[in-house]
C-alpha cells in the first residue's frame, strides 16, 4: 500500500508541513485581526489530526502486508 518514501514524505507533510502552515496563519490572522481565524485554526487542527491518523492507519495495514509476504 506505502512504499517507504511515500510513507516518509505524507508523514513529513502531516507532522512538520501542515503543521508550520497552521501556525503561520494562525500568527498572521491574530496579528492582522483577520475574522474566522479561530474557526480555520480549529478545522485546521482536525485536518491535520485526521490526516495523521490515516497514515499510521495505512503504515500499520502496510506492515501487516509485509508480515504476511514474508511467511
Amino acid at each position: 500500500m506505502l512504499n517507504n518514501k511515500i510513507y516518509d514524505l505524507l508523514k513529513a507533510i502531516g507532522q512538520i508541513i501542515l503543521p508550520a502552515v497552521l501556525t503561520f496563519f494562525a500568527v498572521c490572522g491574530n496579528t492582522l485581526n483577520w475574522e474566522y481565524t479561530e474557526l480555520v485554526v480549529k478545522i485546521g487542527t482536525a485536518f491535520i489530526t485526521m490526516w495523521n491518523s490515516i497514515i499510521v492507519v495505512w503504515n500499520h495495514e502496510w506492515q501487516k502486508e509485509q508480515e504476511i509476504q514474508e511467511k
